[in-house]
């Protein structure tokens, strides 16, 4: 058998090894990465997981909501400990985190999270935290402009115009690897 690629060290491991060995502690992954540098011939197969692709595209969107919901809790943090008036660019700097928190349901990647329906009420819960720095008695009303208020109207519009296709359990979803 001829090798493409002759310093490829995988080339000189014996195929039963890569199957049998190797590719019983890989992830789907790592078995992707893994697969990348062997020959067509010799790559490693195994189907993937039930809900896989669902599955991950919840862990993808659940991590950037996280960011973005830790980087709203940081600038409030700051701006709330800080005695004198510097605490209003920590306000304007959170005003700019809603926004971006907002612009992030619109996108794609956000829409796993609402249409495979991995929390109860979980469109319900993110719409009232998006109306809650949209509302007169938030931290944030004196500094957000009306294009961070469009954005949060539009946000909650997007959110409730996804319609959920299925269940995936959130347990499932953490438990992709």
């Amino acid at each position: 058998m001829t090798h493409t690629n002759p310093t490829n060290i995988f080339n000189f491991v014996p195929h039963a090894v890569t199957q049998h060995v190797i590719n019983l502690f890989l992830t789907p992954e790592d078995r992707a990465a893994f697969n990348a540098v062997l020959e067509p011939t010799e790559r490693v197969y195994k189907r993937l997981p039930t809900n896989f692709a669902e599955k991950h595209a919840i862990r993808i969107a659940y991590a950037a909501q996280k960011r973005h919901a830790d980087r709203i809790n940081f600038w409030t943090d700051r701006a709330s400990t800080i005695p004198d008036d510097s605490w209003k660019k920590y306000a304007i700097n959170g005003v700019n985190a809603v926004g971006k928190y907002a612009d992030f349901f619109t996108k794609p990647v956000a829409a796993a999270l609402f249409k495979y329906r991995i929390e109860m009420n979980h469109a319900d819960r993110v719409t009232r935290e998006l109306m809650d720095h949209y509302s007169e008695e938030s931290f944030y009303t004196s500094f957000m402009s009306d294009s961070i208020r469009t954005k949060i109207a539009y946000a909650i519009n997007a959110i409730n115009a996804i319609v959920p296709e299925k269940h995936v359990s959130l347990a499932l979803a953490h438990s992709v690897a």
